[in-house]
């Protein structure tokens, strides 16, 4: 519920806003990441932040805005003010006791981005919002709406900083104080995703300590666990997600990965068949059914799934990589070579990917393109394992 509004700025010129962007309506075509802002009335008094300062950080990051003087009441108003300049999201609040309360409310548009669904509405996206004390620096809002836009791109190295840069400029327990459920827990993901899992576990609890009922929380801190080896951890963390959201494919695919990693094939099974239950074109819990034949020893049986995940994704490199390794253990190494390159075009960086291939490389008997591929396998951070240092001549 929103508390008071705050009013109208007589004169947007106040703000010394670039005249461009104060004067503009609407954002063109060629500009995805704009944001809408109602204009807030400036605080005034000592010490306290003011809507001036959050302008002036927001053009430090290159943020491209609008500022509006469209009264918003409610959540259709502020999609309307979005959807109406053609934002990613509007930018709305109210002031109390020197603090500013942001709610961004994603336009049409923006759910369609966020959930990757061109038919998506953007009551289907949950409204966000963050605090912005007069103990913060206005980078912290700044920084954060960049990082979150950048998120939803899935611009990964952009997102990393910004959202990075936000967090790092909380002061000592700002965290609670921000409110800003979702900067928590995209900084997780992204923590997971570039390999920081101790990280990524302590940011994500500051997920818990403002909504202890977030469930996709949960399913990131499970597979922060899972990464770490921490197999019995990540198992009572997802069916912690599962309680919340019964309905979640993703969080089965996770339970059948956690299944997995503790040889217990059948309760793999068991967790991707309800994954697919509920969406019949999850591509990762196809791939999990192939990884569970796979390891059950039905190697041949693996290729069917891998190929289904890959007719449903042609860039999952996991799924690639994975019927790469079928084909070579079923000895039938140029296929494998097809399906390694193919990844590689994809993500260059793919270590298990780079070394795979050496091996198959090694296989065919050609040992020249073999160890160029393991010495980029060692150039990009591979561990220097002793065979491969062996074929190097090392």
């Amino acid at each position: 519920m929103r508390l008071m509004k705050l009013g109208v700025v007589a004169a947007i010129t106040a703000l010394a806003l670039p005249a461009t962007l104060a004067a503009q309506q609407r954002f063109d075509d060629s500009e995805e990441r704009g944001i809408a802002i109602t204009s807030f009335d400036n605080i005034t008094r000592t010490g306290q932040i003011t809507l001036s300062q959050v302008i002036r950080a927001l053009d430090a990051v290159d943020q491209p805005y609008i500022l509006t003087d469209v009264d918003v009441r409610s959540d259709e108003d502020a999609v309307q003010l979005a959807d109406d300049t053609n934002a990613i999201f509007t930018l709305d609040g109210y002031e109390r006791d020197g603090d500013l309360y942001f709610v961004i409310n994603w336009s049409t548009r923006g759910a369609q981005v966020v959930l990757g669904d061109p038919e998506a509405v953007a009551s289907e996206v949950l409204q966000e919002s963050f605090v912005l004390t007069s103990e913060m620096d206005a980078s912290f809002a700044a920084d954060y709406i960049k990082g979150s836009i950048a998120y939803v791109f899935d611009d990964e190295p952009v997102a990393l900083e910004h959202l990075a840069a936000a967090y790092n400029s909380l002061p000592p327990g700002g965290e609670i104080a921000s409110q800003a459920l979702q900067l928590f827990s995209s900084y997780a993901v992204l923590l997971n995703r570039y390999e920081d899992f101790e990280a990524a576990l302590n940011v994500n609890e500051f997920v818990f300590a403002i909504d202890p009922e977030f469930d996709f929380g949960y399913y990131t801190k499970a597979r922060s666990l899972r990464f770490l080896d921490r197999f019995d951890e990540a198992l009572e963390t997802i069916e912690i997600a599962l309680s919340l959201d019964t309905d979640n494919a993703s969080y089965y695919s996770e339970l059948g990965r956690i299944f997995i990693l503790m040889d217990r094939f059948d309760e793999a099974s068991s967790a991707y068949e309800t994954a697919l239950e509920l969406n019949p074109s999850n591509a990762i819990a196809i791939v999990g059914m192939g990884d569970v034949a796979y390891f059950s020893g039905d190697v041949a049986g693996s290729i069917d799934y891998y190929t289904e995940a890959l007719n449903l994704d042609p860039t999952y490199t996991y799924a690639l990589y994975s019927r790469a390794y079928s084909y070579k253990d079923l000895n039938q190494p140029e296929l494998a070579v097809d399906d390694l390159l193919a990844a590689l075009e994809i993500d260059p960086d793919y270590l298990d990917v780079l070394q795979t291939l050496g091996d198959v490389y090694f296989i065919l008997g050609d040992i020249q393109n073999a160890q160029l591929r393991y010495q980029e396998y060692l150039d990009k951070g591979g561990q220097p394992q002793d065979y491969i240092l062996e074929r190097l001549g090392s």
